[in-house]
């Protein structure tokens, strides 16, 4: 599934809001809280821990090419076990 957002603001100021984990709350749904695992935040090879209500995911910064794009892939891990995989 493909989805595209069009948002009326500079690129450096949607990036900086994107990049900017204190304020994931606000556009994250039930968002919690994030801990850096490992790695510099936002750089390629950082791992993080996103916690949301209900589940907990492991993002993993494949590479960070900002601006223009970023990727990372997000694991969900329960009771020891991937459940779930996404790239994006």
């Amino acid at each position: 599934m493909k989805t595209t957002v069009t948002v009326n603001a500079p690129i450096d100021k949607v990036v900086s809001l994107f990049m900017d984990k204190d304020r994931f709350g606000e556009w994250k749904k039930d968002f919690i809280k994030y801990e850096l695992l490992s790695g510099k935040a936002g750089e390629t090879g950082a791992k993080t821990n996103q916690v949301y209500k209900g589940f907990s995911m492991i993002e993993t910064i494949v590479y960070n090419n900002l601006p223009k794009e970023l990727k990372a892939v997000y694991e969900r891990v329960q009771g020891g076990k991937t459940q779930m995989t996404h790239t994006a």
